[in-house]
C-alpha cells in the first residue's frame, strides 16, 4: 500500500512539474478526470494497467522505486517551504486549485415547463476566461413544443460553437447576474475553506466555482 501511496504521489508531482491539468492529462489518457483523480489519491480500485499507462505518458519509470522515493522527498521538501514562505491568501489558492471546477453545466427553465433542462457548457479558455457554448441536444430542441430559447439574445444567440465575449468581459455577463451574491459567497467559501465572517475576501474562489457551487447552499 506504501508503494502504491508513493506511485501515486510521483503521478502527481510530475504532472504538476508539467504544467498539465487534470482534465489534459486524462484526456491524453483516454479516462475521465474522476479516474485521474482516483489514481492520484492512490485508489487500490484502479486497474494497474490504467495506472501505468499514466506514468508512462509522463515519462516515469516504472520500476525505479529509490529513485524514485529520493526525488519525492525533494519535492515535499520544495512544496513545504513554498508553502511557509507564502501568504495565507496564496496558500488557500495553492491547496484549493486542484479542487476547482473546470467546467459548469447551465440549466435553464423553458417557457411552460416544470423541470430545468441543461442550455450548455461553461468553461476555460487559454486566457482564463470563461467561456458558454450550448449542448447539442440543446439547439436541437427547436422543433419541440418547448423549443430551445436564447439566454440572452444579444450576448448568447443561439448557434453551436464557444461564443465570444463582449469586449471588456471575462465571462458572459447574464451568466454572471445568475451568480450567488455577496452573502452567498461568503457561505460557499465556508463550505469549501472553512472561513466565516462579513469581512471574508469573495475572491479566494474564482467565480467558475460560485456558477458551480450554489447546490452547497441547500
Amino acid at each position: 500500500m506504501e508503494a502504491l501511496r508513493l506511485f501515486a504521489e510521483l503521478i502527481r508531482f510530475e504532472r504538476k512539474n508539467l504544467k498539465m491539468t487534470e482534465s489534459e492529462l486524462a484526456e491524453r489518457a483516454g479516462i475521465s478526470r474522476s479516474m485521474l483523480q482516483r489514481i492520484e489519491k492512490a485508489d487500490p480500485k484502479c486497474e494497474i494497467g490504467v495506472v501505468f499507462e499514466v506514468a508512462v505518458l509522463l515519462g516515469l519509470p516504472l520500476f525505479d522505486a529509490a529513485a524514485d522515493e529520493i526525488k519525492l522527498a525533494a519535492y515535499r521538501r520544495q512544496t513545504e517551504d513554498k508553502l511557509r514562505l507564502m501568504p495565507q491568501r496564496a496558500r488557500i489558492r495553492l491547496m484549493t486549485s486542484e479542487q476547482l471546477p473546470q467546467q459548469a453545466f447551465v440549466w435553464i427553465w423553458l417557457p411552460g415547463e416544470t423541470k430545468p433542462v441543461v442550455a450548455g457548457r461553461l468553461s476555460y479558455d487559454n486566457a482564463r476566461n470563461i467561456l458558454f457554448n450550448y449542448g447539442r441536444s440543446y439547439l436541437e430542441r427547436v422543433r419541440d413544443h418547448s423549443p430551445a430559447i436564447p439566454i440572452y439574445l444579444p450576448e448568447l444567440p443561439l448557434q453551436s460553437g464557444m461564443l465570444p465575449l463582449s469586449p471588456g468581459l471575462t465571462m458572459p455577463s447574464s451568466i454572471r447576474d445568475s451568480a450567488p451574491d455577496a452573502w452567498g459567497r461568503r457561505v460557499i467559501i465556508n463550505r469549501k475553506l472553512g472561513m466565516r465572517g462579513a469581512d471574508t475576501d469573495t475572491a479566494l474562489l474564482d467565480e467558475l466555482t460560485y456558477c458551480w457551487s450554489p447546490v452547497l447552499t441547500e
